[in-house]
């Protein structure tokens, strides 16, 4: 009875461990969408620098390195979303296919969190 207490209760702290890295892997992909962006305008304004003569070739393939780090972040924040929905899938005894289907964790409210009865 205590070992299948013991395994329910770390099962279950594997599971919001993984809910929670599914909520982190999400929250990392919006920063890297939002770098993508910036990035973006920066290459766009470095080459119109450029074609005007106020910025050399160098200060262009420095935004442009900088753009392709930022998709190469993208992809593998959006990998780590991949991997956290099989990895959440598969604790909840599910096909790593049914974590395909797992939406985007919402914040919790920490008030109403309580502990779970012993």
């Amino acid at each position: 009875r205590i070992d299948s207490q013991a395994a329910r209760i770390g099962l279950s702290a594997s599971i919001a461990r993984a809910y929670s890295d599914l909520a982190h892997a999400f929250t990392v992909r919006d920063l890297a969408e939002e770098e993508l962006k910036r990035s973006q305008r920066m290459t766009e304004l470095s080459q119109k620098r450029m074609s005007a003569g106020l910025d050399s070739k160098v200060q262009l393939q420095q935004t442009q390195t900088q753009l392709a780090t930022a998709r190469q972040q993208l992809s593998a924040a959006e990998q780590d979303i991949a991997s956290a929905r099989i990895a959440l899938a598969v604790l909840l005894g599910k096909g790593p296919d049914r974590g395909l289907e797992l939406q985007r964790p919402q914040p919790l409210n920490p008030a109403s969190l309580s502990l779970p009865s012993v």
